[in-house]
């Protein structure tokens, strides 16, 4: 259980690490999984910019989510036991009033039927306030006991804290005999 919190602190963001350790204790009871995340800068700020003034859009007084991609790899059906990786690609530009001055991405999994997460993670993507384009990856280790299942992935941006997009993936986890 203290990896699970350990695991929860890491993937939620400076200021609420001790609510990830809390989530990530609680889940650990549940179901003993680690979850890791990383950002990468695809685009900087003025890339983004000249992009968006390019395609002869104008930009609006507030910060606008320009692009939002999520897949999960290796693919729709993972083995028990697998990593799953859930790769977001985010790109987001200041508004003429406004700047970007955080943009978190937050992850929830579902075991098949529930309504409510087992787990949730978040991820701060811009480490300086501004626009840019990022890449998100969550990295979940399940343990192989994990029933099989189809399961619901589902991730939202934020910008300056407030919910812009949500995405939501079926992931089938499978179990395989090897021979």
């Amino acid at each position: 259980m203290a990896g699970a919190a350990a695991a929860g602190a890491a993937v939620s963001g400076k200021k609420d690490r001790g609510t990830g350790a809390a989530l990530g204790g609680a889940a650990g009871l549940a179901v003993c999984f680690v979850i890791n995340a990383k950002t990468v800068q695809t685009q900087s700020s003025q890339q983004v910019e000249d992009q968006y003034k390019a395609a002869g859009k104008r930009v609006t007084s507030d910060p606008q989510l320009v692009s939002y991609q999520t897949s999960i790899k290796p693919g729709a059906t993972v083995k028990r036991g697998q990593p799953i990786q859930i790769v977001s690609n985010i790109v987001a530009i200041n508004g003429s009033q406004q700047a970007v001055n955080e943009i978190k991405e937050q992850v929830r999994l579902y075991e098949p039927g529930a309504t409510t997460p087992f787990k949730e993670g978040t991820k701060v993507a811009n480490q300086t306030t501004g626009s840019g384009g990022y890449e998100n990856t969550f990295t979940v280790n399940l343990d192989d006991q994990v029933p099989q299942g189809v399961y619901r992935v589902e991730t939202s941006v934020l910008l300056n804290g407030k919910a812009v997009n949500t995405r939501s993936n079926d992931l089938q986890l499978v179990m395989i005999d090897a021979d």
